[in-house]
């Protein structure tokens, strides 16, 4: 590989091609270019030296020359440059090439003459860092190539260099991203809020605090209360204010498939579990909450057509006993007759009978409060999970709402894995984008 201005760079970088600039007076320190020039290298503390790959290109006079060192020159820890010719002084020039951390390698998906894409997404912000070519087209031995990095787009993994490549890479061109001096992965992952000056509370574990949270893409999405209450409402929203027979099953897919915050689930099951046709069947809406029932039986009451009646009858009786001092009793009796008869044949009575029709048809199991239901885990639900498997059962799902509302997970590139309680592996999923997912497989 011949010298090349393009190879200039801030410092030299461990084994890439880096081009020097060299000076060269004479005797009586005038500028001149350099006759007859050799220049030599030493990796050694100049005990030995050797010949450049390359030799010095001069100008048009004025003294001044550059040499493109090879990376494999550039494979040591201190590399001095020893510049002779016939007219000239002897330069010498001593490189400290840099080690630089790797944050990331892989194979190009693409590449151009001023840039590339990366093949292995990096989700963090690399503008800056400097990409080095290790292989393939444009990394041949002892010519890796080093280029700053001036724009990178975190979704797609396009970037751009300066200066453009010597040898345009391609799909074959194996790279490394390497970080700049001064520069730690930490300040790569900062955050990078959108209103400048933002920050956010980290607690001690590492977690941050928040009252409120958005779920969905990159720039849009929905704005979430960071805890379990609201979620289970959203939930219970959702599926109860229809039919309950065809959202119970449902509701367990549910927790089975959507990530749940904040505590775990304070729910206990018995041994097993089964919504039988009969039990499904049993109820074909929902019944009037408790404050519904008794806003309906104020109302009737205190306002409504037969409690007008019943009033009126009440007080013609207490009016007879208390003026014709009539059998007690009997005004008694009649009162609560006709207290009876208001309330079957009012409002109230045909919420209470409407009630009672309902939990007429609740099955005998469970018979009393806190009684155990006889349910069946392996029941199977309507539902194909990620894998296909589509033998999914009620006892598989709430291992997966398990695994998913409380369990540990870590994200390692695009490979998210939920952990079962003793710490082994649940599943693994594969993410579509590292930094905005849309899908997992």
């Amino acid at each position: 590989m011949a010298n090349s201005l393009s190879h200039v760079l801030p410092y030299p970088i461990r084994q890439c091609l880096f081009t020097l600039e060299i000076s060269f007076r004479t005797s009586a320190g005038t500028p001149t270019d350099p006759t007859s020039a050799d220049t030599e290298l030493s990796s050694d503390g100049g005990a030995t030296s050797s010949d450049c790959t390359n030799e010095i290109t001069t100008g048009s006079g004025n003294g001044v020359g550059y040499l493109t060192l090879t990376s494999t020159e550039l494979n040591n820890n201190v590399v001095w440059v020893i510049a002779k010719s016939a007219n000239c002084l002897t330069s010498l020039v001593a490189l400290y090439p840099r080690i630089l951390a790797s944050v990331g390698t892989g194979t190009l998906s693409a590449g151009s003459a001023g840039g590339g894409t990366l093949g292995t997404l990096l989700a963090y912000d690399v503008t800056g860092c400097f990409i080095q070519t290790t292989g393939g087209t444009g990394g041949a031995s002892g010519a890796f190539q080093a280029r700053k990095i001036v724009t990178y787009n975190t979704t797609t993994g396009a970037f751009t260099v300066t200066p453009n490549w010597e040898t345009t890479p391609s799909t074959d061109t194996t790279y490394s991203v390497l970080l700049p001096e001064g520069v730690t992965l930490g300040m790569l992952k900062a955050l990078n809020p959108t209103t400048a000056g933002r920050t956010a509370v980290v607690d001690a574990s590492g977690l941050i605090d928040a009252n409120m949270v958005k779920a969905g893409p990159t720039g849009s999405g929905v704005a979430w209360n960071a805890n379990t209450t609201t979620h289970l409402n959203v939930i219970y929203d959702t599926d109860y204010t229809d039919n309950y027979d065809a959202s119970a099953k449902a509701l367990l897919v549910k927790l089975a498939n959507k990530a749940m915050g904040g505590s775990s689930l304070n729910i206990t099951y018995a041994s097993a579990q089964d919504f039988t046709s009969t039990q499904k069947s049993s109820v074909t809406a929902a019944v009037p909450s408790a404050a519904t029932i008794a806003a309906t039986v104020e109302a009737a009451i205190l306002n409504e057509g037969d409690a007008t009646a019943l009033l009126a009858a009440i007080s013609a009786k207490v009016e007879e006993f208390l003026i014709n001092e009539g059998d007690a009793t009997a005004t008694l009796a009649a009162i609560a007759a006709a207290c009876n008869a208001a309330v079957v044949a009012g409002t109230v009575g045909t919420n209470v009978a409407a009630v009672k029709a309902k939990t007429d048809n609740l099955p005998a199991s469970p018979a009393a409060v806190g009684s155990a239901m006889t349910l069946t885990l392996s029941q199977a639900i309507p539902m194909v999970d990620v894998s296909g498997d589509s033998t999914v059962t009620v006892g598989s799902s709430l291992l997966s709402a398990r695994a998913q509302g409380a369990g540990a997970w870590a994200i390692v590139g695009t490979v998210l894995t939920l952990k079962n309680p003793d710490g082994t592996t649940f599943r693994s999923f594969n993410l579509d984008s590292l930094t905005a997912p849309l899908s997992r497989t």
